[in-house]
């Protein structure tokens, strides 16, 4: 990073905001530090309160700035929209409503980031908060052990300072791909040692993290994108197309043989063949969605424990006769196109996929006319979100730096006038 670069242009108190405020989007530290806090209810809706105030006040103070960005992303605002209209067919309309306010004020961080900052600004403030949190997770884990790791019957995993090995997996994914390229840019521009050492130390820092978080589907997501940075690396220097085919050919001889041998690639991941009991839920959450399959449920009016809609299929599920309790309650269906479907029906589907496919387009565009490898994260980002979502839900979740930065990107990746600077 420039030293310097960061303070020339706006006030340090913004900044230190915004590296605090993407930390929170992460969900580390309070949502551990909390969790047996009696009036944990009352002091995260406050948390959340004042970064939505103080996002406000400064989109309100940078209107001018803001309002050149804000609406260059139409099918955003459809999604975030959509979400808002779903109260009115939704099973849980006050939940629906809580719920997508909250996602405005997600949607205002994103917005802002991508008002206030160039690529280049947000990506060395992404740096510094994801390096913060790969070492406080490393310090959780060495000091606070009763913290920052999770304990199984036979091993313990890490969770950081995160309050499960899941989210964790999510965030430090992220971490590690943004620390790569970060240390192969610096390689390329031949920077100082310095700089190559601390970008090698928090890339390594990161994969370590990752591996002992022991979150599968965060893992193979984050290996698909290296296996694109890898092309993009092979193609910038060979500038042959025969080699990027034969990796890719091998990249899919692998994908076969996970397809017709993939019981014993579930035994060496300690995994089963129903991806550890996702699959019934899946089956039961498909069989939801063909009830509504146009509209869904409402926005996040479904995931609400034993008192939601989906209470009697979670009896059905997760009963535990002898214990005579629900031994589980999803807190998501374990797949965000799945969720989007069952919350906004088909219609958030489209809406969302053809902003992904827009943004994926634009970054692919973005990574062929820039050198700097930094420019490829929105594009290994958005890659890694449509992976990650395979197993976990992050599509249109509020309170989450996944969307944050699928606002930002989307609105940078769309702003033409002023062009961003990358």
């Amino acid at each position: 990073m420039e030293n310097g670069e960061l303070k020339k242009r706006k006030p340090i108190w913004e900044y230190l905001f915004t590296i605090f405020t993407l930390i929170i989007y992460t969900n580390a530290f309070y949502q551990l530090l909390l969790r047996d806090l009696s009036n944990k209810d009352l002091i995260v809706p406050l948390l959340w309160l004042g970064i939505y105030t103080v996002t406000a006040i400064l989109l309100l103070i940078h209107s001018r700035q803001v309002l050149r960005v804000a609406f260059q992303d139409k099918l955003l605002w459809l999604l975030v929209g959509l979400a808002f209209i779903s109260i009115v067919w939704s099973e849980v309309p006050f939940a629906t409503l809580k719920n997508s306010v909250a996602l405005l004020g997600t949607t205002a961080f994103g917005i802002y980031l991508a008002a206030r900052y160039t690529h280049r600004e947000l990506m060395q403030l992404l740096l510094l908060a994801f390096g913060f949190i790969a070492v406080t997770s490393l310090g959780f884990v060495l000091f606070l052990p009763s913290l920052g790791l999770e304990y199984k019957t036979n091993f313990m995993i890490w969770r950081g300072v995160f309050d499960n090995k899941n989210v964790l997996g999510a965030v430090i994914s992220l971490v590690a791909i943004a620390w790569l390229l970060y240390l192969i840019d610096s390689i390329k521009a031949c920077k100082n040692i310095k700089a190559i050492v601390i970008g090698f130390v928090f890339f390594i820092l990161s994969v370590s993290t990752l591996f002992f978080s022991n979150s599968m589907t965060s893992l193979v997501a984050f290996s698909i994108a290296l296996i694109i940075l890898l092309f993009y690396l092979v193609w910038l220097h060979f500038k042959s197309t025969g080699l990027v085919i034969l990796i890719i050919l091998g990249v899919c001889g692998f994908a076969f043989w996970v397809v017709n041998y993939q019981d014993n690639l579930f035994a060496i991941l300690g995994r089963t063949s129903t991806l550890t009991g996702r699959t019934p839920l899946w089956q039961a959450v498909w069989e939801m969605i063909l009830n509504r399959p146009w509209l869904g449920y409402g926005y996040i009016s479904y995931w609400l424990g034993l008192e939601g809609p989906f209470s009697g299929i979670m009896y059905k599920l997760y009963w535990d006769p002898g214990a005579h309790i629900v031994y589980w309650c999803p807190p998501h269906a374990h797949n965000g196109y799945l969720d989007l479907w069952l919350q906004l029906g088909l219609t958030g589907v489209v809406f969302y996929a053809l902003s992904l496919f827009n943004n994926l387009y634009k970054a692919f565009n973005l990574v062929r006319e820039k050198s700097h490898l930094i420019n490829m994260f929105p594009l290994l980002f958005l890659v890694f979100m449509s992976i990650h979502n395979l197993g976990e839900s992050t599509i249109l979740f509020r309170n989450w730096i996944f969307w944050v930065l699928y606002t930002a990107f989307s609105i940078q990746l769309s702003h033409k006038t002023p062009k961003p600077q990358y």
